[in-house]
């Protein structure tokens, strides 16, 4: 794998014929010379295969991401493997394979651009992680929040996320009557509190831990949010007028829903993720 401007990591995938299965192995990092081309990636991943008394003309596949230095289908990283290989004799120029862990970020992220809800409500997480993370007192007020601080009707809507992710059946929990939403049970005690993640741009699985820390601390983020826009005043009218916006934000319906929905959905992409970066994975359905 290479990224741009840092070091190239080796990771070989290999079988061991005793035990009839195959094995990942991590090799180490290398510095990426003269720019990172392709040709000068070719030559450093070579060279030093040949430096740990591997014989490049064993590899049999390759596997990376979709960047055009290593993907590319005219001068690739990939192609000059396998020109490398052919020039050697190899039968089998080494196929190379899209990412499949890779792939279904893109796919993810492609869905999500066809969607504008789904781009708004990302764009509504990522607003409230900069609004509390770039201020150390707006940080402490969160962590001191206590679902005990929330309204009746803050604790309501967490009462409604409950009540619609749980495996019991839904309509013996709530009730929504001319647009408002009645819990009929109490609300668990003793959740653990999630500190606001900062939104992946690459990988789609990881945020689900976003989405959790927003959906869990719901109540508590309303409420601080409803405290800090009381607090008008000279000193602070950027900070009143962002925490008003964002608390009519996390007021509406839709993102409400939208974190129940999306939690459920990453969770399942979290899993898929997973598996296809599993060591262990196989040729076959994941």
């Amino acid at each position: 794998r290479y990224l741009p401007g840092g070091p190239i990591s080796i990771v070989v995938r290999w079988v061991d014929v005793e035990a009839a299965e195959a094995v990942e192995t991590f090799l180490g990092f290398l510095p990426a010379k003269q720019g990172g081309t392709a040709k000068a990636l070719t030559d450093t991943v070579l060279d030093y295969l040949r430096h740990i008394t591997l014989d490049p003309k064993r590899i049999r596949g390759q596997g990376y991401d979709g960047a055009s230095v290593m993907s590319g289908s005219k001068g690739g990283f990939n192609i000059l493997i396998s020109n490398y290989l052919k020039s050697e004799g190899v039968t089998s120029p080494a196929p190379f394979v899209h990412c499949a862990s890779h792939n279904l970020n893109l796919v993810l992220n492609d869905a999500v651009e066809c969607n504008a809800d789904s781009i708004n409500f990302f764009s509504d997480l990522e607003e409230i992680y900069n609004f509390f993370n770039k201020s150390i007192n707006r940080t402490a007020e969160l962590n001191s929040a206590t679902s005990v601080d929330n309204s009746a009707e803050l604790s309501v809507i967490n009462e409604f996320m409950d009540s619609v992710v749980s495996d019991s059946d839904n309509s013996d929990d709530t009730s929504i009557n001319s647009g408002s939403i009645t819990p009929k049970r109490k609300r668990r005690n003793g959740k653990n509190k999630l500190t606001l993640k900062k939104l992946c741009a690459t990988r789609w699985s990881s945020r689900i831990n976003s989405v959790r820390a927003v959906k869990n601390r719901y109540g508590d983020l309303l409420h601080v949010l409803n405290k800090l826009k009381e607090k008008k005043g000279k000193d602070n009218a950027k900070e009143w007028d962002k925490a008003g916006n964002l608390h009519r934000k996390m007021n509406r319906f839709e993102l409400v829903i939208m974190l129940i929905i999306w939690e459920k959905l990453l969770t399942a992409i979290q899993i898929a993720s997973a598996d296809l970066q599993s060591m262990k994975i196989r040729e076959g359905p994941v």
